[in-house]
């Protein structure tokens, strides 16, 4: 999106394969069970039909094969995605090294289709109306597909994006999913009085019940497991605010106490008061990378590691957020600040490779930004 909003010749569009697991076939031999109350026969030839058993007969007791990578099979996504990514390079796609979600197609005049996708659903900036109606004439005797531009969807993998082609530039927000967390959570009409997404006491091991019928009884009256998912994937689509404080919960997700609630319940408090809250990205020409690290010093009181924070901007946009303890003890701020730094240069190659590999040119040498003297 960045890389080509300031395009107007560069159309940017969501699709979705339908049935998409079932448009590829079985690797291995694999066998289920005949459905309640059916009878399936395979003929010699391999064709398939089926009946309903009659009333009092007994379900048969032989095996079927599984000829189409059924929904629920452990390899099924392996499947599909090497089916989708073999279909692309035979069309002529190239992937790339440093992401294995991205296929690319452009030739020497100008014209290109930029795919990344998630399983079934994509993003696509494509540019030349040739090439992508014989890229979607192509692809249709393969997969069923559904196409929308993405201005009309605003949708994709549970963000809205609204396009403002005109300025150059987009908003992403997730109010949507919010809003669908705190109803499941019956917390659509919390209060917000709520300053920030931390807590004055964050909660340690140490508020994790030490009876096991407590803990059972504390793990059945609350979905832990579902209360990170769902700030996990705000998190790593425009929420970053709430990253640190996750990063301490999400210790707790088979474990946890009421002040492991408390801090749940506090963030989604928090993301209601801030429901509306977005990351705009606008187009740029020469991208300029730049990293921000920093580190909240043994800031575990249970191992007294410290947490590491790393931003990075492309154009003045932000594109990478990461929050993670480090692996070791560090003995002063300075130590700390410094593996955060290292950590930092190294996420930051990355993202100067993908930007190149995705077409643009950065400007380097790439600044980090370090708020300690000593580091």
């Amino acid at each position: 999106l960045i890389l080509h909003l300031n395009d107007p010749k560069v159309d940017f569009d969501v699709y979705d394969v339908e049935q998409a697991f079932l448009s590829v076939g079985q690797e291995r031999e694999l066998y289920v069970g005949h459905p309640k109350g059916y009878a399936i026969i395979v003929d010699r030839k391999g064709r398939v039909t089926w009946r309903e058993l009659k009333p009092g007969e007994l379900a048969p007791k032989t095996a079927i094969p599984v000829l189409l990578a059924l929904y629920g099979s452990i390899e099924s996504g392996r499947l599909f995605f090497k089916g989708w990514v073999e279909w692309h390079l035979e069309y002529g796609f190239n992937t790339i090294h440093y992401d294995k979600c991205y296929l690319v197609l452009s030739d020497d005049k100008g014209h290109f289709i930029k795919m990344s996708y998630h399983v079934d659903d994509g993003l696509v900036a494509h540019k030349g109306a040739k090439m992508w109606r014989r890229y979607r004439a192509a692809i249709s005797q393969r997969f069923v597909m559904k196409y929308q531009s993405l201005e009309d969807k605003k949708k994709f993998l549970g963000m809205r994006f609204h396009l403002d082609r005109k300025r150059g530039l987009v908003h992403i927000e997730q109010s949507a999913l919010i809003m669908k967390m705190l109803m499941q959570f019956d917390m659509q009409d919390c209060s917000t009085a709520v300053q920030s997404p931390f807590l004055d006491k964050m909660p340690t091991k140490a508020d994790i019940p030490e009876d096991e019928k407590d803990l059972l009884d504390m793990q059945k009256s609350y979905d832990m497991y579902a209360a990170i998912g769902y700030l996990n994937y705000l998190q790593m689509g425009t929420r970053l605010d709430i990253s640190c404080s996750l990063k301490v919960l999400s210790q707790f997700a088979a474990k946890f106490g009421k002040a492991h609630v408390a801090l749940a319940q506090h963030m989604m408090r928090w993301l209601k008061k801030t429901i509306n809250h977005q990351i705009t990205l606008f187009g740029v020409e020469s991208p300029q990378i730049q990293l921000f690290t920093d580190c909240s010093h043994a800031s575990n009181p249970d191992t007294r590691k410290s947490i590491t924070a790393v931003i990075g901007k492309l154009g003045g946009n932000t594109i990478f957020w990461k929050c993670l303890y480090q692996t070791i003890v560090s003995h002063s701020s300075c130590e700390s600040e410094l593996m955060a730094l290292d950590k930092g240069a190294t996420m930051g190659m990355f993202l100067r490779w993908l930007t190149e590999a995705l077409g643009g040119t950065v400007i380097t040498p790439v600044p980090i930004f370090v708020d300690n003297q000593g580091t």
